[in-house]
């Protein structure tokens, strides 16, 4: 497209927001959509309740893909074109879904043990281009007008909440249980897995669907005449306005676009601390011992756990769009609340299988609200941190995003090791009748 040719900047191109939206949904959804499904893996891969600790660390081993990019772009950057980068990760993408949909109940030997590592290798892709997306996609959404830049972000919200809302219309079944006859001629009841109304894997095909759909929507973005031309309007001056803006929505900003106060050397050694602390649980505590910390209180509470999260986790941004805390006082008093629901969360994985009120509807229901709540809240002070962070001059977000890092992968061994080298957690193999 010859960047002379004229463009009506006063009207809004739809395309662009559709292809933005989906190319959003495709940062984040096969990882979402992969944690979702675990309340049914758990009982079906032979890990049982460790296999979150090791996923996660897959996870924090993909981080390798954004370092790998970071130096070349400093050292090389003659050699990358991100858009060709792009497409490759989309399609990585795309293949190592349908691999997952395939091979993810395929077990091997490995290690005098039987392990998931089909399901494992699947992860690590996704993992990569999931934790690259951001040093490709959003950059390369950069170039068009920034209203198209909050569609995109919009999808990227929808990530989470999408895989969500259909493994809440999958359901997880309830546990069965049939009789069985030993050897001895004993007639015993053993339970049987639950059965959702679809399966996982085809919950993987509808992934794979929404990458090929998010792929799909790149190649419009680079293709479509109409979208394509919006890239060589100037960013500053030339911002799309929607149909319904007025006035008073003009003065509307975001969080990042107020002033805040300078931080004393005290506060920002406590943020950063503080960074540390929610990124060593959200990131790689808290998922590796959700397992251990709602099973005990039934599959269905696990479902709703695992599901419920994402969706208050994408709530919370949307909330800290309209209103962002930045006073380091109030951050603090949040950082409080969850670390009460955190301490919660981590005592009934300690006193797994038998936590307070294990066998209750009261018991299942509070731990469902107590995750929900405690992830609600982490999402929402991690970006108060990080508009904090923005505001200060320097390298705020450098380090920010150094601590977030470090935090959670220290989080990630630390719990890894736990679980799967000491006896400090345990779970029951199959289930009561």
């Amino acid at each position: 497209m010859d960047p002379t040719t004229p463009v009506q900047k006063d009207r809004r191109v739809y395309k662009a927001d559709i292809c933005a939206l989906f190319f959003g949904i495709g940062t984040w959804v096969l990882i979402n959509g992969m944690f979702t499904q675990l309340p049914l893996l758990v009982l079906s891969q032979p890990e049982g309740w460790t296999l979150p600790s090791y996923l996660v660390i897959l996870i924090q081993l993909a981080n390798i893909g954004p370092v790998i990019y970071s130096v070349m772009r400093i050292g090389f950057p003659q050699y990358l074109h991100d858009t060709c980068l792009i497409y490759v990760s989309m399609v990585l993408g795309c293949m190592a879904m349908l691999y997952m949909s395939l091979y993810y109940d395929v077990t091997t030997s490995l290690f005098s043990s039987v392990h998931s590592t089909h399901l494992f290798l699947s992860t690590f892709l996704i993992a990569l281009v999931c934790c690259t997306s951001p040093v490709l996609f959003t950059p390369f959404m950069g170039k068009f007008p920034e209203v198209y830049l909050i569609s995109f972000l919009l999808g990227e919200g929808l990530s989470g909440f999408l895989p969500s809302i259909i493994a809440l219309v999958q359901g997880i079944g309830v546990t069965t249980c049939t009789n069985q006859t030993l050897a001895n001629g004993t007639s015993i009841l053993v339970p049987q897995p639950p059965q959702p109304l679809f399966s996982t894997r085809i919950f993987f095909d509808f992934m794979l669907f929404l990458m090929f759909l998010s792929l799909l929507s790149f190649i419009g973005l680079n293709n479509l005449p109409s979208v394509e031309q919006l890239k060589y309007l100037k960013k500053k001056n030339d911002k799309i306005p929607s149909p319904a803006s007025s006035p008073e929505n003009s003065t509307l900003q975001t969080p990042s676009s107020k002033t805040m106060e300078k931080l004393s050397t005290a506060q920002y050694a406590l943020l950063l601390i503080l960074q540390a602390s929610v990124t060593f649980f959200s990131h790689g505590v808290l998922p590796s011992l959700q397992s251990y910390s709602c099973l005990p209180y039934g599959s269905q509470a696990y479902h709703y756990t695992a599901n419920l999260t994402n969706i208050a986790s994408t709530l919370a941004c949307f909330l800290a769009y309209f209103w962002l805390a930045r006073r380091v006082q109030i951050i603090s008093l949040l950082s409080g609340v969850a670390g009460v629901l955190v301490v919660y969360s981590l005592l009934t994985a300690l006193m797994s299988p038998t936590p307070p009120l294990s066998r209750s509807t009261l018991g299942s229901f509070i731990i469902v609200i107590n995750w929900v709540l405690c992830a609600g809240l982490i999402s929402y002070i991690k970006l108060a941190l990080a508009a904090i962070f923005r505001a200060q001059e320097g390298k705020g977000l450098f380090w920010y995003g150094a601590v977030n890092q470090l935090g959670s992968a220290s989080g990630a061994i630390v719990i890894f090791l736990l679980i799967n080298y000491t006896n400090l957690f345990n779970s029951v193999q199959g289930g009561e009748c």
